[in-house]
């Protein structure tokens, strides 16, 4: 499935409508939907904040076989590579803690892969994860 969302925070909400399509169609349990819902708002809200480009952000979500693969395609942007960020040290009280960065650390830390390629304008950030008996 693919689609193309306005670069703003509040399609966050088509989103989530367009991930529960998939997550219907294709019988993804509690978990592989946490997995991907968690990992499309990350993603989106980073695009959204931290690398202006294009009107739009088109997502699409595949599964073939076992592999779940989420990609996020953002044109006329600047290079931003959210693999570059450091580690969140999750054992420093909250009070102690940086703002920001947890996030990516879950989706880094759920997912079997997370890429960022940037090419001439387009960046194109691409999460996989093994799915259990698909």
């Amino acid at each position: 499935m693919r689609r193309n969302f306005r670069r703003d925070l509040e399609s966050l909400d088509g989103i989530f409508t367009f991930a529960g399509e998939f997550e219907s169609d294709n019988g993804l349990d509690d978990s592989e939907s946490y997995f991907l819902d968690l990992t499309l708002e990350e993603l989106f809200t980073n695009l959204v904040r931290h690398a202006p480009g294009h009107d739009e952000i088109e997502i699409e979500i595949e599964l073939e076989r076992d592999l779940l693969t989420i990609r996020l395609t953002d044109r006329e942007t600047e290079p931003f590579d959210g693999n570059s960020l450091g580690d969140v040290d999750t054992q420093k009280p909250l009070m102690e803690r940086e703002p920001g960065g947890l996030g990516i650390y879950l989706v880094k830390k759920m997912a079997d892969g997370l890429d960022y390629d940037y090419d001439e304008g387009t960046l194109v950030v691409t999460a996989r994860k093994r799915l259990e008996d698909k």
